[in-house]
């Protein structure tokens, strides 16, 4: 497989955060192995990462086309769909990947924050409230907290906003 190796260095520079690197040898491994899902998921990771959120997208629709309703090209959808502020299709994704299931606990909480903060965007501050509660159900982070008091805020709970924020 000649794409392995440039997908593990790939992968490792990734994790180094040197996303340059990281997308050059990705892309390469996608030129020399297009059914590669490391070397073809790769490049929309690093793309997300630097902010470019056009490319990501274009990037995981290549992936989305090759292997569909995989969890984590579905969770990053949403995200870059969030990020780019397309939230009722960010939430139309979200709720059919959750119907097609499949994800683990982290996936399913990292959906859920992504589509609660899409919720909370479009003004559906109960669902918005219900995605966060169970993301943070699986795991406590400052980000879901933060979304939460906005929801708070949202339904001019100002107390339980603060209680969020802390």
């Amino acid at each position: 497989d000649s794409a392995g190796p440039l997908v593990a260095r790939g992968l490792t520079y990734l994790d180094q955060g040197d996303y340059d690197r990281a997308y050059e040898d990705l892309n390469a491994a996608v030129e020399n192995d297009p059914e590669n899902y490391d070397a073809s998921f790769g490049p929309a990771i690093v793309a997300f990462q630097k902010g470019e959120i056009d490319k990501a997208l274009e990037d995981l629709e290549f992936v989305r086309k090759r292997t569909p309703n995989v969890p984590d090209v579905e969770v990053l959808y949403v995200k870059c769909l969030v990020a780019k502020e397309d939230y009722n299709q960010a939430i139309s994704v979200g709720s059919t990947a959750f119907n097609v299931g499949r994800m683990n606990a982290d996936q399913r909480a990292d959906m859920m924050e992504a589509q609660g903060y899409a919720f909370y965007k479009v003004g559906d501050y109960n669902s918005a409230f219900l995605d966060l509660d169970a993301a943070l159900r699986i795991e406590q982070t400052g980000t879901r907290h933060y979304y939460r008091g906005l929801i708070m805020e949202g339904l001019r709970d100002y107390q339980q906003a603060r209680l969020e924020y802390e």
